[in-house]
């Protein structure tokens, strides 16, 4: 039994597996295939890792020139979507999306200067010629000129002439700024080809290939004027023959621009084909350029390009941090947020998934940040809150993502100081104290603060309990030219604690003195008066943003100037003060006797005594030149505006008129000085000059400048109240798939502290294609606002400032969302009740003063939906059911006999004999047997119809079968043809895929069979041969080749008439009779031999060995035996063919079959 079990797996189970094997193998080793090809013909490429995209290091500006391929393959006109946008799947769709993704991210950038050109036969023509570089973003009109074709460049493909024309574009601007980085951002869809097409002349593209690549050609120019070049290389849509013959010279002309030969992209092509003659068509010996730093990128890279591009510009402005990478798990600990500008992280592999400020301040642990895919950006509005010591951290796939992180340092210059001392008036020469906070970092995040002294002495601060520095010992400098002026600027230093995690070895004022010539410096606004000649002047201002101030009166705000007298030093002298303009009606003192206000800053009438300004309180009565005045120095006592809120009455400045002319006489004593306040009604615009003269010595008049445009003013005031470190919305999980719940959207946005009272913010969304909109939402919840209205919030903004983000009203709709044209805006406006009832609108040129318009750039692919995928596969299963279906019925409807009348005849084997041990057989008969001694009466007609899928002859039956419908791995082998007779095993030839099967679609066959009851030593066999009945019978050319095939099925192939037995015999699948064999190797119980039901269970334990072992059983057989035989004689007799001849004619067949 176990030797039949290993056969049985030798021929059944061993061929599949090996089957199974030889698949797995050829998969496995499928992808060695291109490197052993190559290897065989022999090409090899420098070995070179691929080029890092690395630009303009050490260098403050950026000439970049976008070059855009506009010829026909790109993409048809006719094909555009909404807004005229181009349909994704061509090469317009793709260069479109890349330069919205680079207009939102680099923007206005000021040290970036974008030109934009197109090409195809020509280039530089057409509507599309920004043959200039500016620092203006793109506009919407130049993306669609760039990404449609022109008509006056053509429509084929010619590099020479882009490389020429931004050639002569870098050449013409390296003569004016030789000091910027110049960079070419090169699109195309990989072709050269000119208008009659690659096909026709693809010696074309060779011939721009071999001058570009020339020792004096395209590429070497552009390299010899210091030009970094990114190569973007579409998706070419075009046949495998326009590949082979545009791609290898295209890549080729690449190779030369930018020396990355170790690009996956150029080895992907070059690895492509195996034809030595294409290889040689890249001619990488004329045109590798190993000292070259650009790069060749696909389409696949083109979302981490615009992050690569702004770590380009940001490298100019900003320093390395090199502690950054990996932040898993958080780095060092960090200076005070306030030290720092931004922190700007990029993903130079993998993705960014989010990040994580910890311990920023007391009382909280973390702050999620918002994040995109390839980087983000921490933003000064967001980190100066941030105390000492905190951390950052990261989380990006992979955990080990490689980042490259820039930090760039806050500017601590003209920080307001305050002057301390004792005489009533500064004098140069004198000594003070200094006295300053630094805003937003306390004491305990700052190790030393240094000034630096007029006579270039160090003065080392100290810190009182008011977080506020305190030096002393300041040397007062002399004023200018012997005039009035302030104390003016004063330089510092400071060090931070934890500066070097961040700012390296150099730290926290090495890293500024990059961009900056002083690390920090404050400025002490105090007038210093020289001793001498009689002296006025008012603070020179032309806005508000100026040493103008606003303060809140009850009857509305008010401007005020301030403005210094001193008298000549020997004698009294007379001052007039007199105003020549528009608009205005002033008046002297805008408070209380005490001189205090409401202002940004302090009211008082200028510097001196801490009780109050000038000699004699200047201001206390209110009083003009003709002793009454305009506000007789009204105020709240809190210096609060309205009680109501309400803004100003806009009509009082139409119900008077403007009181130009003297405003004040002033009489001072020798030596004296005085400071005042002149002040108007913040109501109209004010343009003219506000002079003081000293009476008696008009060359010594000092006249002021002033030109305050209300409505300008009023923007003004808005950008210091709510400012945004960006105008680019940074979204959380831009890049990758769009989020199930709401967007998220930060730009470092606050409204800050400010003496107006209540401000109130309103958003507007400006989305044409999705219909996006943002509500604004609190950073920090300590801020208590009235948020019923998420598209505005109101807000007493008196005590401290408060941060807000932005966050969509609903999830975006996935299956309605299109990213085509997805990039949008938000329009914030202000109003500030107590300045002005108007609302503070923005329009492109506020967004040029102040980040009151934010751009939101969408780069959101759709999110998979798990039961759409379902569904779908559903659909497709169901789909693919369908034709397969369809396929099988063909197949089936075709798995029949092959039409025709044949011949054919049968030889009776009664000496069949086992070959040994093996499982072949022989006979002596067939061996012997020969055409000639084969009397040709014995040979038959067989007539088989069209469409006939059962033969019946000599009592056989010959049935064709097809492998059932769900088993399609055996319907892909085909059909077979099975012969059949009660008591017989047969195989055929040809053979079919099934043991004992042959193929059912023969023209000449042999069948060779074997009695299933004989005895092992002496089988009966059977041979029966069929040919075309159009071949000669007697000439022996097919019967002996039939003769061949059976002996062959005897000698080779009898273990398949061995298997068909055991298939008649035992029923069941595959697995079926492996059980069964293995149930047979367990041990037996004893059972009673006359039980008849045992008996049949027993019969037979062998293959072809007769078990003996019971004689009851024995007997029993014998006579089964004895019964067989009679049978197979009567069925002998009955099955012998009849001869045909004209007295016995062919018998009538039975039904649609033709029996012989």
């Amino acid at each position: 039994m176990v030797k039949e079990l290993v056969m049985y797996l030798r021929h059944n189970i061993l061929p599949r597996l090996k089957k199974f094997l030889n698949l797995i193998i050829c998969v496995c080793f499928l992808p060695l295939v291109p490197i052993n090809s190559g290897v065989a013909y022999g090409q090899t490429i420098p070995d070179r890792a691929p080029n890092s995209l690395d630009l303009c290091k050490n260098h403050e500006e950026v000439d970049l020139l976008i070059v855009t391929d506009q010829s026909q393959s790109m993409g048809k006109d006719s094909e555009r979507g909404k807004n005229e946008d181009p349909l994704p799947g061509s090469g317009f769709f793709s260069v479109n999306q890349a330069l919205k993704n680079i207009k939102a991210q680099l923007g206005r950038s000021e040290n970036v200067h974008v030109g934009l050109i197109g090409f195809a036969d020509r280039s530089g023509e057409g509507y599309l010629n920004r043959n200039f570089f500016s620092n203006e973003s793109l506009s919407d009109q130049e993306i669609y000129e760039a990404t449609h074709q022109q008509p006056g460049n053509g429509v084929a493909t010619n590099y020479t002439s882009a490389f020429t024309e931004a050639a002569e574009l870098f050449e013409n601007a390296k003569k004016d700024n030789p000091e910027r980085c110049r960079v070419l951002l090169f699109f195309t869809d990989g072709l050269i080809e000119n208008t009659s097409g690659i096909k026709k002349e693809p010696q074309f593209a060779l011939d721009k290939r071999s001058e570009i690549c020339a020792s004096e050609g395209e590429a070497n120019v552009l390299n010899d004027l210091d030009v970094t070049s990114i190569a973007v290389v579409l998706d070419p849509n075009r046949s495998e023959r326009d590949k082979r013959l545009g791609i290898p010279p295209s890549m080729g002309s690449l190779l030369a621009l930018t020396g990355d030969i170790g690009s996956p992209l150029f080895q992907k092509w070059y690895d492509e084909w195996q034809d030595q003659e294409l290889l040689d068509n890249f001619d990488i010996g004329n045109c590798d350029r190993p000292n070259r730093k650009g790069v060749i990128i696909g389409v696949g890279e083109l979302d981490r390009l615009p992050s690569v591009l702004l770590r380009a510009v940001v490298s100019t402005t900003t320093r390395p941090w090199e502690d950054c990478n990996n932040l898993n798990p958080p780095g060092e600990e960090l200076p005070a947020g306030a030290f720092i500008e931004s922190i700007i992280l990029f993903a130079e592999d993998g993705v960014i998934n989010g990040a994580k400020a910890l311990n920023t301040s007391p009382g909280r642990q973390e702050l999620d940040l918002v994040t995109e895919k390839y980087q983000f950006q921490i933003m000064q509005n967001t980190l100066k809150y941030f105390q000492a010591g905190w951390k950052l951290v990261s989380e990006t796939t992979p955990g080990d993502a490689s980042l490259n992180c820039r930090v760039q340092p806050v500017s601590l210059q003209n920080l307001p100081a305050i002057a301390e001392y004792d005489a009533p008036v500064l004098r140069p020469g004198s000594t003070i104290s200094v006295s300053a906070e630094l805003p937003y970092i306390d004491c305990t995040a700052v190790q030393s603060i240094t000034i630096f002294n007029s006579d270039a002495s160090e003065i080392e601060g100290n810190c009182d309990d008011g977080n506020r520095w305190v030096f002393e010992g300041y040397k007062v400098p002399n004023t200018l030219n012997g005039e009035i002026s302030s104390v003016g600027l004063i330089e510092a230093k400071v060090n931070p604690k934890y500066e070097s995690n961040l700012f390296g070895s150099q730290g926290y004022c090495g890293a500024v003195e990059v961009t900056s010539e002083i690390c920090m410096s404050f400025f002490v606004n105090d007038d210093v008066v020289p001793i001498g000649d009689a002296l006025g002047t008012c603070n020179e201002t032309k806005d508000l943003l100026g040493d103008t101030k606003i303060i809140l009166t009850e009857s509305g705000p008010q401007v005020t100037i301030d403005c210094t007298l001193a008298a000549d030093e020997d004698d009294q002298t007379d001052f007039i003060i007199s105003w020549t303009g528009e608009g205005g009606n002033w008046s002297v003192g805008s408070g209380p006797s005490d001189g205090s206000g409401s202002g940004p800053s302090d009211s008082s009438g200028g510097s001196g005594p801490s009780d109050g300004s000038g000699s004699d309180g200047s201001g206390s009565d209110g009083s003009g030149s003709d002793g009454s005045g305009g506000s007789g120095g009204s105020g709240g006592s809190d210096g609060s505006g309205p009680s109501d809120g309400s803004g100003p009455d806009e009509s009082q400045c139409a119900n008077r008129d403007a009181n130009t002319g003297n405003l004040l006489e002033r009489t001072l004593p020798p030596k004296e000085v005085e400071s005042i306040e002149i002040a108007t009604e913040f109501c109209e615009d004010l343009i003219g000059k506000l002079c003081i003269t000293p009476v008696g010595a008009p060359e010594s008049q000092s006249c002021t400048e002033i030109e305050l445009i209300i409505d300008e003013e009023l923007r003004k005031i808005a950008s210091t109240i709510v400012e945004c470190s960006s105008n680019f919305l940074s979204i959380n999980g831009n890049g990758g798939e769009l989020p199930k719940e709401p967007l998220k959207g930060d730009a470092g946005c606050e409204m800050r502290e400010n003496p107006y009272g209540q401000v109130i913010l309103t958003v507007v969304t400006q989305d044409a294609v999705n219909s996006l909109e943002w509500g604004i939402k609190l950073k920090d919840e300590s801020c208590e606002i009235d948020d019923s209205d998420p598209f505005r919030i109101s807000w007493n903004s008196e005590s401290e400032s408060c941060q807000f983000v932005f966050q969509t009203t609903d999830p975006v709709n996935n299956g309605k969302y299109e990213r085509n044209g997805a990039n949008h805006k938000l329009l914030l406006s202000v109003q500030i009740p107590t300045i002005s009832k108007k609302s503070i609108k923005c329009d492109f040129e506020d967004s040029q003063k102040w980040n009151c318009e934010l751009i939101a750039n969408m780069d959101f692919k759709k999110r998979s939906n798990p039961l759409s995928w379902l569904f779908a596969l559903l659909i497709s299963l169901a789909l693919a059911f369908l034709m397969y279906g369809i396929w099988y019925f063909i197949i089936k409807r075709y798995t029949k006999f092959r039409k025709g009348t044949y011949s054919w005849t049968r030889l009776q084997l009664r000496d069949i004999e086992r070959i040994d041990d093996s499982l072949g057989f022989r006979s002596e008969t067939l061996q012997n047997w020969n055409r000639l001694t084969h009397d040709a009466g014995d040979w038959n007609n067989l007539v088989i119809k069209d469409n006939q899928y059962e033969l019946r002859f000599d009592n056989l039956k010959v049935s064709s079968h097809l492998p059932p419908i769900w088993k399609p791995h055996r319907v892909l082998s085909g059909g077979w043809a099975k012969v059949e007779r009660k008591g017989w095993a047969f195989a055929g030839w040809k053979p079919g895929p099934k043991p004992g099967s042959m193929k059912h679609d023969f023209d000449k066959a042999a069948i060779v069979g074997v009695r299933t009851d004989s005895n092992t030593q002496g089988t009966e066999g059977v041979a029966y041969f069929i040919q075309p009945i159009s071949f000669n019978v007697d000439s022996g050319v097919d019967s002996e080749r039939l003769k061949e095939e059976a002996i062959r099925l005897f000698d080779k192939s009898g273990h398949y008439l061995v298997d068909q037995t055991n298939l008649r015999t035992k029923s069941g699948s595959t697995f079926t009779l492996v059980v069964s064999k293995l149930k047979d190797l367990l041990p037996k119980k004893k059972v009673n031999v006359k039980d008849k039901t045992v008996r049949q269970h027993t019969r037979s334990r062998g293959r072809y060995e007769q078990n003996t072992e019971d004689q009851s059983r024995s007997g029993d057989k014998k006579r089964r035996n004895k019964k067989s035989k009679t049978k197979a004689k009567r069925y002998s007799d009955k099955a012998k063919p009849q001869q045909i001849t004209a007295e016995n004619p062919k018998p009538k067949p039975k039904g649609r079959y033709d029996d012989v």
